[in-house]
């Protein structure tokens, strides 16, 4: 049997898309091992696309495991591969009890991750650095290797593909088309709606078609949008999966998205993106970082940011961070890339 080596990732599936780098430089440092994923089930398909994966475990944390005793029975199933190295990007209680449990020869683990002496190996968190060089740097390469903007891919199967034809197809948008990306689990991260419809109304008087993405939780934000903007302005939030939205996002020409999995998602299927700050700061580490990718992000604000995740509501009330940043300044933007991008064709 080969040398077996688990990463567990149990974030939300942008985080996940920023593990795939972690993946493919474990994988190219050591070919024969045996690579596997422990992540939830929403990014399920993002690890099963990935040819550097022999296996994904599903750890339903908030739903049939989310009990303290169920940890004990998943990590007995795990002991029986005798991993014998576990990575927890992941920096929760359960993610290194699961290791502590699972016996391995090795574990790695975050300096800021909680019961961090759960871990073998506790490497420092450089707040200083990309999510991706973060953990790249967990994987073992060096800190002072700079060559660590490898692009996260992921690629569509047939199916996913032939799902995005058929929907472009069904809404006479093939030619072509930016994607507006507009929710967020955190409202503060959310660029305001009204907006979002004077971008997507500028668009369509440059002749692109504008599609409205987003999962079954930003229906009503991204129906409300298409209703309230002009013709051209399509809603297809809730109709596709992660996968099929990589694969709708390659033929984009440009996607517009809050710092949020989408942008992560554009980053996969190598596409231009813009990725708008609202709450948030791209000094978290999360930002896009391809050739082709852009990010704004208003300054000089005394109340940002006002978390790392952001908030259900503005602390403050006002939601300068986000009303302050106004459309003129995104469409000029825009502009710029989507001619950039004009040129290069």
């Amino acid at each position: 049997m080969s040398e077996r080596t688990l990463v567990i990732q149990t974030a939300f599936p942008g985080d996940s898309v920023l593990t795939i780098p972690m993946l493919k430089y474990l994988k190219s440092r050591s070919p024969e091992v045996d690579l596997d994923v422990v992540c939830a089930p929403g990014s399920a398909s993002i690890f099963a696309s990935l040819e550097e994966i022999r296996k994904v475990w599903i750890f339903e944390k908030r739903g049939s495991q989310k009990s303290i005793f169920s940890i004990f029975d998943f990590a007995a199933k795990l002991r029986k591969e005798k991993y014998a190295k576990i990575y927890s990007a992941h920096r929760s209680f359960r993610s290194a009890l699961l290791t502590f449990l699972c016996r391995p020869d090795e574990s790695y683990g975050f300096s800021n991750a909680s019961a961090k002496y759960f871990y073998r190996s506790i490497i420092e968190y450089r707040k200083d650095f990309h999510e991706v060089r973060r953990n790249l740097f967990l994987a073992g390469m060096d800190k002072e290797d700079h060559d660590w903007k490898i692009q996260p891919t992921i690629k569509p199967g047939e199916k996913d593909k032939a799902s995005v034809v058929f929907l472009l197809k069904t809404l006479e948008a093939e030619k072509k088309y930016v994607i507006l990306a507009p929710g967020s689990v955190w409202e503060t991260k959310i660029y305001p709606l009204k907006y979002y419809i004077e971008i997507a109304n500028s668009l369509v008087g440059k002749g692109y078609n504008v599609l409205i993405s987003g999962g079954e939780s930003d229906e009503l934000l991204c129906s409300e949008i298409a209703d309230r903007a002009g013709s051209g302005v399509f809603d297809i939030s809730g109709q596709l999966t992660l996968t099929e939205s990589v694969a709708l996002y390659s033929g984009a020409s440009l996607i517009v998205s809050n710092d949020s999995a989408p942008a992560h998602l554009a980053m996969a299927a190598g596409a231009p993106v813009l990725m708008i700050y609202c709450s948030t700061i791209p000094d978290f580490g999360f930002y896009p970082y391809l050739e082709n990718s852009r990010y704004i992000s208003l300054d000089g604000l005394k109340c940002k940011p006002c978390g790392i995740h952001g908030h259900h509501k503005c602390p403050e009330q006002h939601f300068n961070c986000g009303n302050n940043l106004k459309p003129q300044t995104i469409i000029k933007l825009i502009d710029e890339i989507l001619e950039a991008e004009h040129s290069k064709s």
